[in-house]
C-alpha cells in the first residue's frame, strides 16, 4: 500500500483509539514510521492503565473487516482495504524500547544489539539491560544515549552507516517540511491538471510558499494536451500579469519539457531561454536500453536552459519499474553542469528513491523537491518529498528550494549562463 493511503488509515485509527480515552502514549511504528514509500502493515504501540479496554475498542473499529486475534496486550485486525494492523499495549517503562524495536529496521536493530553486547548490555523490546536490571527503556533517546549514540531519526534506521555517524555525532541535520519555500512541479487545466493557475496559487499561499513553478507539459505529451510554444507563451503572459498584482507569491514561468526519443528537446532554445525554470522529463521511449536512456538524460542535463531533471527513474510504484539507467553517469553530468535532480513526492512516484537521493548528494548534486500536483488539494504531498529527502540523509542546504526566491534564482544553472550556479 502506498504511504499516503496507509497514512490516511493510520491517522483515522489512532484518532479513534484516542477518542476512547485511557491512552497515555501512542505511536505507529514499523516501516510507516521510517516513512518508506510502500507499507505492508501497521504496528501500533500504546501505553494505558487499562489495556484490555483499549483492545476492546480496537477490535470494534468500524472499518475492521476481520478480527484476526484478540488479547489484553495484543490484538490484530484487518481493515476493509486489506491492511493488517497490530496493536500492542506496552508498559510505560518499556515504551521507548518497544518503539525502537518495532520501528526497525531489522538490520538496524541487529547492529544496535551487537553494539549493546559489546558493552555487556542486552537490548530487546522490553529495554536495555545489564544483567537483570533495566538501565533504559522508557524513551528511545535514553537507550541511544546509554549506547553512546545520538538519537537516530527513524528515516535513517536502515543500517546504511547511520550508527557509525551517531557514534561520532555526525548525523545530518535532516531537512524539515518547514524548510521548503516553494513547489517546483505542478500542472493546471491548460494540460492534464484539474485546477487553474489561480487555484494552484491559492493552495500554495495556504502553505505559506514564497514561490511555485507552473510546469505544464510540452507539446510531445499529446495525451495531456501538451503546450506548443504559442500556447506556452500565452500562459507565461498570464503568469506575468498575475505576478504584477503583487500577491505575496511568485509564480515561476516554467514547463515540464519532454526529452524526445532521439535525445532532442521538445522545445526550441529561444522558448526555453524565456522561462524562469525548466524541468526535463521522459515520458516516451522508456523501453530503450540503459545506454540510450542515460544518454538522453545526460544530454538534457548538460543543456544550458534545462534547470532540472524530473522524476529521473520514471518509476510508478506498483505499476511500472524504473527504466534502465546508469545513475552514476547521470549524477556526474548533473554535478558538473549544475543541473538539479528532482525528488518527486507524488505518492505514486516517490522519485528519486531514497538510496539514489543519497547517491546524488555524494556526487555533489543539488536537488529540488516537488509534488507533481495535478490539482490544488495535492500540494500537501510535499511532506512525502521531504520523507524521501530525509531517508536519503539530505539537509536543507542540499535542496535548492529551501532558499529564498532570489537565492533560488541565483542558484539555477541559467543564472550564470549554463554554469554550475553555486
Amino acid at each position: 500500500m502506498l504511504l499516503n493511503e496507509a497514512e490516511t488509515q493510520a491517522e483515522a485509527l489512532v484518532t479513534y483509539l484516542k477518542e476512547g480515552g485511557g491512552i497515555k502514549e501512542i505511536a505507529v511504528a514499523g516501516s510507516y514510521r521510517r516513512r518508506r514509500e510502500t507499507i505492508g502493515d501497521l504496528d501500533i504501540l500504546a501505553t494505558s492503565a487499562d489495556s484490555a479496554k483499549v483492545m476492546r475498542r480496537f477490535v470494534s473499529y468500524p472499518d475492521a473487516a476481520e478480527v484476526l486475534s484478540q488479547g489484553d496486550t495484543r490484538s490484530t485486525i484487518k481493515l476493509r482495504g486489506g491492511l493488517q494492523v497490530d496493536l500492542r499495549a506496552i508498559e510505560p517503562a518499556a515504551y521507548g524500547a518497544g518503539l525502537l524495536y518495532f520501528t526497525g529496521s531489522k538490520a538496524h536493530n541487529v547492529e544496535l544489539r551487537q553494539l549493546a553486547q559489546g558493552k555487556d548490555l542486552k537490548l530487546n523490546e522490553y529495554g536495555l539491560f545489564r544483567g537483570t536490571r533495566r538501565v533504559a527503556g522508557k524513551t528511545e533517546e535514553e537507550i541511544y544515549t546509554k549506547l553512546g549514540l545520538e538519537w537516530i531519526p527513524p528515516e535513517l534506521r536502515e543500517a546504511r552507516g547511520e550508527i557509525a555517524l551517531a557514534r561520532e555525532h555526525r548525523l545530518p541535520k535532516l531537512v524539515e517540511l518547514k524548510d521548503i519555500r516553494g513547489d517546483l512541479q505542478m500542472h493546471t487545466n491548460a494540460t492534464d491538471g484539474k485546477g487553474t493557475i489561480d487555484e494552484m496559487a491559492a493552495a500554495a499561499r495556504q502553505l505559506d510558499y514564497e514561490y511555485i513553478a507552473i510546469t505544464d507539459h510540452s507539446k510531445r505529451v499529446t495525451m495531456a494536451l501538451g503546450l506548443d510554444p504559442k500556447r506556452l507563451r500565452e500562459q507565461w503572459k498570464t503568469i506575468d500579469e498575475w505576478n504584477a498584482t503583487g500577491r505575496g507569491l511568485t509564480i515561476l514561468k516554467s514547463v515540464e519539457m519532454d526529452i524526445l526519443e532521439s535525445g532532442k528537446l521538445d522545445l526550441p532554445d529561444d522558448v526555453l531561454a524565456e522561462a524562469d525554470y525548466v524541468v526535463a522529463t521522459i515520458h516516451y521511449g522508456i523501453n530503450q536500453t540503459a545506454k540510450e536512456i542515460t544518454s538522453r538524460l545526460v544530454r538534457a542535463a548538460q543543456h544550458p536552459w534545462v534547470d532540472a531533471i524530473g522524476h529521473p527513474t520514471g518509476r510508478i510504484l506498483g505499476k511500472r519499474e524504473p527504466y534502465p539507467l546508469d545513475f552514476d553517469t547521470l549524477a556526474h553530468a548533473c554535478a558538473t553542469s549544475g543541473c538539479l535532480l528532482e525528488l518527486n513526492g507524488h505518492p505514486e512516484r516517490m522519485d528519486l528513491p531514497d538510496t539514489l537521493a543519497a547517491s546524488a548528494k555524494q556526487h555533489g548534486v543539488r536537488l529540488v523537491l516537488s509534488t507533481d500536483s495535478h490539482q490544488p488539494t495535492t500540494l500537501p504531498f510535499m511532506t512525502y518529498a521531504v520523507d524521501l529527502a530525509r531517508r536519503g540523509g539530505l539537509e536543507a542546504g542540499d535542496i535548492l528550494n529551501t532558499r529564498p526566491l532570489a537565492e533560488f534564482r541565483a542558484g539555477l544553472k541559467r543564472a550564470v549562463g549554463g554554469g554550475k550556479g553555486r
